[in-house]
């Protein structure tokens, strides 16, 4: 897949294509139905697929100070469109002056620049100055720009539409299961490993910690997860949280990967995380957590024994 900033691209760099505009925070399930119909459109017209996204989030540049924690960063996204057989991809930089601008000028880049002849939104997608561009505003234009609109309309899960904000509540509370039927994957965290204090391996759990660079985090507790370095897929029990029994102040992740030897030290490490075991306990003794810990690693290593197909 391509990638290229969109106030890069010179006008008729595509004589045709099909393509989408969205934030795809996620590539949640919904996200996927429409990249397979901008998919569909572009092998129909024998023309490449493209997908225009924005970073950061429109609406903390929109509503200054107001942050959208990414559901996963934008590089994971990016791997991820790649695997689902996009073409190029198109990043907007959102700034303060593009959000300034209407709805009728962006299309008339895109189109001077990618002649689309296919274009497809999800069913709720507004774009533009104060959100003025929507499903009726693009049929107009593509009568006037030579394309035809597809609207992808909401999945749905549980009997409810799949959306971003949604996925970031349940992530929230920690319904890692509920999250990954949304996202159609597990979630993931991923970050550099860095030195830790060393207790889980003075009792018998050697753990990687991860300097995580996610602003969404779930809550405090023990999660089955997997953990994929260097093209592998490992389980793992993964901590989150400040270490009640031994008093640390602050947050840390703390990865104990099953059936691995090896120094992980300053390597990156991906961590997706499967199902919230428990929360986090202040223990009496650290002979107390050794014995939760076995447990956890038991139930971790059973939740997970049919894992590791998500990819590396």
């Amino acid at each position: 897949m391509e990638i290229k900033e969109f106030n890069s691209i010179p006008e008729n760099f595509l004589d045709a294509s099909a393509v989408t505009v969205g934030n795809f925070d996620g590539v949640h399930v919904g996200h996927r139905a429409i990249i397979g119909a901008v998919r569909g459109h572009a092998r129909r017209l024998g023309a490449p697929s493209v997908l225009i996204t924005f970073d950061p989030h429109p609406r903390e540049v929109i509503f200054r100070g107001q942050q959208v924690p990414a559901i996963i960063p934008f590089k994971e996204r990016t791997r991820l469109i790649a695997e689902l057989g996009v073409d190029l991809l198109v990043k907007v930089n959102f700034t303060p002056e593009f959000a300034k601008r209407t709805a009728g000028e962006f299309v008339a880049d895109v189109a001077a620049k990618l002649h689309p002849r296919a274009v497809v939104i999800g069913h709720d997608f507004r774009f533009g100055k104060d959100r003025e561009g929507g499903e009726n505003f693009l049929r107009d234009e593509g009568k006037e720009h030579g394309f035809e609109l597809e609207v992808v309309a909401a999945v749905e899960v549980d009997g409810k539409p799949v959306s971003s904000s949604r996925i970031r509540g349940l992530i929230q509370a920690g319904e890692m299961r509920r999250v990954r039927r949304l996202l159609g994957a597990p979630f993931s965290l991923e970050g550099e490993v860095v030195a830790g204090h060393g207790r889980g391996k003075g009792m018998g759990f050697a753990t990687a910690n991860l300097k995580w660079e996610a602003l969404l985090i779930p809550p405090d507790g023990v999660y089955a997860a997997l953990a994929y370095w260097n093209g592998h897929c490992y389980p793992s029990v993964v901590n989150i949280g400040n270490n009640p029994t031994f008093g640390d102040q602050g947050v840390f992740i703390e990865a104990h990967i099953m059936d691995f030897s090896g120094d992980l030290y300053q390597k990156r490490l991906r961590i997706a995380l499967c199902r919230r075991l428990r929360g986090e306990i202040k223990f009496s003794s650290v002979d107390a957590l050794a014995r939760q810990i076995k447990e956890d690693v038991k139930r971790a290593r059973e939740e997970l024994k049919e894992e590791c197909g998500d990819g590396p």
